[in-house]
Order: structure tokens, then C-alpha cells, then sequence
């Protein structure tokens, strides 16, 4: 999705789930969040979130009163963690504190199914016990990375973990 901190450009889609993989409807299940980030209007780069977000927002438009808001995954991987009190709930943006860009530092998806380094890396996973892992992808051709003050390629999921501290630590 794409659109501006002034309220998006009116061609953002929520696309929920497939049917099959989870009962209707799929967007208030807590799974699910959205992970669109809009950059800044004045210079395109990616400095906010917003962890709630509407219809009508996505439209760019102002939310109505009982509008159901849809949840980013940051704040569902949040609420997860056990803190859904840290998320802010107003529909508006936030701009976050980014940390050290090698804070979270990417993992080859593949050491992680080569017994080899499956073994000896990850010690037969508890490398990762109570650490959070987010697998998405980082690659070039797929087109998620994105300009922020860290510079004018940052992956899509070192996004989401820099949003997911912002919040955690009241960093905005």
C-alpha cells in the first residue's frame, strides 16, 4: 500500500486472509495485522506508524465515530507480547525513535531449515527462545525496503521491530 502522513492517497487496500485459512471475518482476528507503513509527504521516507487505522483512512479520509479500526502487526505482535497497554489506540501517527539499524539483525531463512546450522547456530532453537522472530522478506525484487532516516533502504520487517520498540519504550 502507499500514501502520505496527510492522510493517504486513497488507493491503500485491506486485503484480508483467505477465507479458508481463517473463519470470516479475518481482519478483527488477532493474527492478523496490517503491515502498510506511508511515508512522509514533504520528503517520502518513512519516520511514523500508525497502529490503528480505518477504512476511511485508508481511503484517505477522516474516520466516522464507531468505525472499527484495523490493528498493524506491530501492535498485534505487541498485545502478544503481553503489553497491548503501550499501543496507541488513537488512529493517528506516531512518529518513532529508530534504534542502531543493526539492532535486529536479518537471518538467512534457509540456516534455519539446514540441520547443519539449525544445530550448531541456533542450538536446536534455543538460540531464539523468548526472542521474537518476524520472517518476512528483505529482498530487493520484492520490493520491501523503504527510505527512512536509517537510510534510503530499510527492510520492511526491520520496520515493523523499530515500531515494535517505539511503542514498547514510549519512544516517539
Amino acid at each position: 500500500a502507499a500514501g502520505d502522513q496527510g492522510g493517504g492517497a486513497g488507493f491503500a487496500q485491506a486485503v484480508a486472509p483467505k477465507a479458508g485459512l481463517m473463519p470470516p471475518p479475518q481482519t478483527v482476528d488477532k493474527r492478523v495485522g496490517y503491515v502498510a507503513m506511508f511515508p512522509d509527504a514533504l520528503d517520502g521516507k518513512i519516520r511514523a506508524v500508525r497502529y490503528t487505522m480505518t477504512d476511511l483512512q485508508l481511503a484517505g479520509q477522516a474516520p466516522r465515530p464507531g468505525e472499527v479500526p484495523y490493528e498493524a502487526l506491530s501492535a498485534r505482535a505487541i498485545a502478544d507480547l503481553g503489553h497491548p497497554e503501550r499501543v496507541p489506540r488513537d488512529l493517528q501517527y506516531h512518529l518513532i525513535r529508530f534504534t542502531d539499524p543493526k539492532a535486529y539483525p536479518p537471518l538467512p531463512l534457509w540456516q534455519i531449515f539446514d540441520r547443519k546450522f539449525w544445530r550448531q547456530n541456533f542450538g536446536e532453537g534455543a538460540f531464539l527462545k523468548d526472542k521474537v522472530v518476524l520472517i518476512g522478506s528483505s529482498a530487493q525484487i520484492r520490493h520491501d525496503a523503504f527510505p527512512t532516516p536509517m537510510g534510503p533502504e530499510t527492510p520492511g520487517p526491520l520496520l515493523h521491530f523499530h515500531a515494535m520498540a517505539a511503542a514498547l519504550d514510549g519512544e516517539f
